[in-house]
């Protein structure tokens, strides 16, 4: 799992670089991110990648309301 990680970095480094960090494509990275980071047992990291993208997609669509206790 060191390798999926240093892979979802490299991209979100690109993704920050090329589109901006609200971008769809770098939330989606991020979130991916954390997945990982959850899969791994590192809470922390998972929950701060979490909270990240949720801020991410608030701060692109500040009208649109949000599902996000999967109903």
């Amino acid at each position: 799992m060191a390798e999926a990680e240093a892979m979802y970095r490299r991209a979100l480094e690109g993704y920050e670089k090329a589109w901006g960090p609200e971008h769809t494509s770098t939330l989606n990275t991020v979130n991916n991110l954390g997945v990982l980071y959850k899969d791994q047992g590192k809470m922390a990291e998972a929950e701060a990648m979490y909270r990240r993208a949720l801020e991410g997609i608030k701060a692109r669509w500040p009208k649109r309301k949000l599902c996000i206790d999967g109903r």
